[in-house]
């Protein structure tokens, strides 16, 4: 027995030490798997962190110990597409072996994401470049030109291409693909595009010497001539020479004639023909010349072979005339002649619609005018259209005296569109007041650093170009306006009130009228307020005015410039700044100062207060004026105003004037709903 004494306590002495009581059975447990330490894998806010500590590196040390700051910050790299813009800052301030940034090229191409592709290659370019590696250089050449959009962007490349390899056929090939003007031969084949090239660079003189070598070629075909007199006409309105311009119309007409006899084009010729011809009458009414213009329509309707298209137009376009001398009868007659025709377009059968109804109107026939604006509705397919025959369907009511009908219209109107322009004059018809619209708006379950990091990530770095082109690759894959209610945030964070306006506008009139509201104040944001403020008290001018012409002219983009040499936010022309500046003491010098939102926003407030006063207050003629011109507002007023500023509006016969000045009361109205409290009703004095 003694013998198993200590045999037993060394047993009980092993149980002791066990946690598990050692009458139970325990399977033994596989080796737990190690998390990585997040420390390895850093969250976005340390990327970011580490990324600013980069460009403080860049902005405070110019010495050879730069390179060495940024690298000890940079490593470990961060994970794709971090990774891309850490070493794009390394290659810009360190040195390297070829082998190695070839390396680091040719790694990262294949994974870079299409909205840093540009950026990318740019910065693989200059490293290249600096390292001297020509054939990298022109391989990065080439790609930047496949995505490049810009014509001049691409002209650089090439020429760039070019320095590298003068002899390379392909990139001299290109340049003359890309800019035709660089041709030393010009010949029958590229000759149109040679001239069209000229003429984008606003070298009118010799575009138009190379048109006219078409026209008087013998062998171009009668397609290229048309095609070349139609450039000389443009050439001469985009100089905007309206005598040149219509001299040539009537030039080309007489050429067109001339060709028509014995033709194998004839079908062609005359088609040409007849469109010159309604152009010539319609240049002519343009300069007033009303008798000349409506003898030439005259004498192209006793035409038996006028094309269907040409004929209702030319009808149209007389009643227009009629319009204007307010023979309202006569044009009536025209259109319904016009509505009979066969096989016209659907835009110019809704013109020639709604103008129907609008003669009865304006022949005080308001039961006819009413029960065709009824009628009429219920059949054309465009929600803007429905909603202007709505409109005035509900004021011919009200000038029969029934005020029910009317009433009950207007409220339908608003109901169903309450922020687009017939909604918000229905409300004033109806005299309610409007609703102010909070700026609280739901929080989204998210925030944008947990749902896409990688766009917080471009955001809190200042790469707004890349957040633009990062959003627009999300834009395009959305087909449900509920998916572009989640990107609300995003556009927000940047500013980029235009992308989201381009996306909700290019939706379906009717899909996305019932979400408006949920969009209302990225709709009509209030962007530059501290500017705006500021001049809207110097210059005594509501605020919401400047919003709301702001808006339709730029939609808020700073670097905003148009066709028409028209700068920044408030589209200001250098012309007009020398000017405003001169009188109103701004410290405006040259064309790039209009890219300062407080130099702008003084320019185009100094020019509203200036036609506010020309135009005795009124909204309507000064908010034209901005738009169109004085002179041509004043001419409209005198020949077309009663004292019915809703009536005058329809009768403005510029259509981008007339739909730009809806636009700017509509959105007068929604900025109202913006920055008022309490509920308010239609400011009447304005009108």
């Amino acid at each position: 027995m003694k013998g198993y004494i200590p045999l037993l306590s060394l047993l009980l002495s092993l149980i002791s030490c066990s946690h598990v009581p050692f009458w139970k059975d325990e399977t033994k447990k596989p080796a737990q798997v190690v998390k990585p330490d997040l420390e390895k894998r850093p969250s976005v806010e340390k990327i970011i962190e580490r990324y600013k500590q980069i460009e403080s590196v860049e902005k405070n040390f110019a010495d050879t110990s730069r390179c060495t700051k940024i690298k000890k910050i940079s490593r470990p790299l961060p994970k794709i597409p971090y990774k891309h813009f850490f070493l794009m800052k390394e290659w810009r301030w360190c040195d390297q072996t070829k082998e190695g940034f070839e390396k680091d090229y040719k790694s990262l191409l294949p994974l870079t994401p299409g909205w840093l592709k540009r950026d990318f290659l740019n910065k693989s370019l200059s490293k290249a470049s600096s390292l001297g590696l020509k054939t990298l250089e022109i391989s990065l050449i080439k790609k930047l030109i496949k995505i490049s959009k810009q014509k001049s962007e691409k002209l650089k490349l090439i020429n760039r291409a070019l320095k590298l390899e003068p002899e390379n056929k392909n990139f001299i090939s290109l340049r003359l693909n890309v800019a035709p003007r660089f041709n030393k031969k010009i010949t029958n084949l590229n000759a149109y595009r040679v001239g069209r090239d000229f003429e984008r660079e606003r070298q009118f003189k010799k575009s138009r010497e190379i048109y006219n070598k078409i026209i008087k070629a013998k062998n171009s075909s009668i397609e290229m001539k048309i095609k070349a007199w139609k450039r000389v006409k443009a050439s001469y309105k985009n100089q905007r020479n309206e005598k040149k311009y219509i001299s040539k119309i009537k030039e080309m007409s007489r050429f067109l004639k001339r060709r028509i006899k014995g033709s194998s084009d004839k079908a062609l010729i005359e088609k040409e023909w007849w469109k010159n011809e309604i152009m010539y009458a319609r240049a002519i009414w343009t300069i007033h010349d009303r008798k000349k213009a409506i003898k030439i329509l005259k004498n192209l309707l006793i035409k038996k072979n006028i094309p269907p298209n040409q004929k209702s137009y030319a009808l149209f376009l007389l009643s227009s005339i009629e319009v204007e001398k307010k023979d309202y009868k006569k044009s009536l007659n025209y259109l319904l002649k016009a509505n009979k025709v066969k096989k016209i377009k659907e835009d110019l059968k809704n013109k020639i619609i709604w103008s129907i109804g609008w003669n009865y109107f304006l022949l005080n026939q308001f039961e006819k005018s009413a029960n065709y604006f009824k009628k009429e509705k219920e059949k054309v397919n465009s929600y803007y259209l429905k909603l202007k025959l709505s409109f005035w369907e509900s004021i011919s009511y009200e000038k029969l005296g029934l005020l029910k009908k009317a009433e009950k219209a207007w409220l339908d109107l608003y109901k169903e569109a309450p922020f687009t322009y017939y909604g918000v004059v229905s409300q004033l018809k109806l005299n309610k007041p409007f609703i102010p619209i909070s700026r609280i708006q739901k929080k989204n379950s998210y925030n944008i650093k947990n749902i896409d990091p990688i766009f917080y990530f471009i955001k809190k770095t200042n790469h707004t170009k890349h957040a633009k082109t990062y959003l627009k690759s999300k834009v395009r894959k959305i087909k449900a306006i509920k998916e572009l209610k989640e990107l609300i945030p995003f556009f927000n964070s940047i500013g980029w009130h235009q992308g989201i306006f381009h996306k909700f506008y290019s939706i379906d009139p009717k899909t996305r009228a019932p979400h408006t509201e949920d969009f209302f104040h990225n709709l009509f944001p209030t962007p530059f307020e501290d500017s705006i403020n500021k001049v809207s008290k110097k210059y005594n001018i509501e605020p919401e005015i400047i919003y709301s012409i702001t808006r339709q002219e730029s939609a808020f983009e700073l670097y905003s410039r148009s066709h028409a040499e028209a700068y920044g936010p408030m589209q200001i022309t250098p012309e007009n700044a020398k000017r405003l500046a001169r009188r109103y003491k701004i410290p405006y010098k040259k064309a790039k100062d209009l890219f300062k939102p407080q130099i702008n926003f003084a320019l185009g407030s100094a020019l509203i207060k200036g036609l506010q006063e020309k135009f005795n207050q009124q909204f309507i003629f000064y908010i034209a004026a901005y738009n169109a011109n004085n002179a041509s507002v004043k001419r409209w007023t005198e020949e077309r105003y009663d004292g019915d500023v809703f009536k005058f509006i329809e009768l403005i016969p510029y259509n981008e004037t007339k739909n730009y000045v809806m636009l700017v009361l509509r959105n007068y109205i929604n900025y109202k709903r913006v920055t008022n409290k309490k509920p308010f009703y239609f400011p009447r004095d304005i009108l």
